[in-house]
């Protein structure tokens, strides 16, 4: 384990990501909560003991802020599409980032995902701590991304691209991604 500076992590799985094939990312949003992002740590810490062995196994867990002035500035500008009250925050997206060479790891890796959000999300719950929103950039691709932005917001959304996109060309002809008319 070590700690590092965003830059300096982010230049390291570049690097990482050029040696290894395998990668993905996985995401949950919890208030921010010491206490709880403790347990989170010590729930990875168990639940990495399967994948250790993994080749070419690179694993980190992040938080990232979104602090109540980022949430008020956001609001203040007309909103966004994820319609996160500013009264939610500050709150802490929970990331996931795992590499590794051997598609014989596949199965225990996403595994380990798998597991690992099911008690990061039973932890937050128990404290009333767990957020809906789900960074969609990180978000794992068993995930409802969409439904993370609130029904209000996903109705404006839809509504948005069936005015612009009334054949649903982004929907249909884009490959991969989380389409709108499925959430």
């Amino acid at each position: 384990m070590s700690w590092e500076t965003y830059d300096s992590l982010v230049s390291m799985q570049v690097m990482l990501f050029a040696k290894s094939r395998r990668s993905l990312y996985a995401t949950i949003t919890i208030d921010a909560d010491a206490a709880l992002m403790n347990k989170i740590h010590e729930i990875w810490l168990e639940t990495v003991e399967p994948v250790k062995s993994a080749e070419g196994l690179q694993l980190s867990l992040g938080y990232f802020p979104l602090t109540k002035d980022l949430l008020e500035n956001s609001k203040l500008s007309g909103g966004n599409a994820m319609n996160i009250d500013p009264d939610d925050g500050p709150l802490m997206i929970v990331f996931l980032y795992n590499t590794w060479a051997s598609e014989a790891d596949d199965e225990r890796i996403h595994t380990f995902i798998t597991n690992s959000l099911k008690q990061f999300r039973q932890a937050a719950s128990e404290k009333g701590l767990l957020h809906r929103y789900i960074f969609t950039n990180y978000a794992y691709q068993t995930e409802d991304v969409l439904a993370g932005y609130g029904e209000e917001s996903l109705e404006r959304m839809k509504e948005v691209s069936k005015k612009y996109d009334p054949e649903g060309i982004f929907q249909k002809a884009v490959p991969g991604g989380f389409k709108l008319f499925k959430a």
